[in-house]
């Protein structure tokens, strides 16, 4: 049997007061939890990790509300026998 793995993140975006090349910035915030199931559930190590990170997002066109946005975050990953650390560039549509 292959391992199979069963995930949650969830993520909050509050704009704040600064612009960058004329648009408006927010904070993100997120989480995230992935643990691992089946017969080769340890293969890598561990069998679950979790993540919370922050970040900084704009939209991609100045004139479009509900535009694309870019996004720059760093987060730290935990858990039994896991410690590390990510840093994301992501665009989001």
């Amino acid at each position: 049997m292959v391992g199979e793995r069963h995930s949650l993140r969830a993520e909050y975006a509050l704009p704040i007061a600064l612009r960058a090349f004329g648009r408006p910035l927010a904070w993100v915030g997120y989480d995230g939890y992935a643990g691992f199931f089946g017969a080769n559930r340890n293969a890598l190590g561990f069998t679950s990790v979790a993540e919370l990170g922050a970040g900084v997002e704009l939209p991609v066109s100045p004139d479009r509300e509900k535009s694309e946005r870019m996004r720059l975050a760093l987060g730290d990953l935990f858990g039994a026998d896991v410690k590390g650390w990510t840093v994301g560039v992501s665009l989001q549509y």
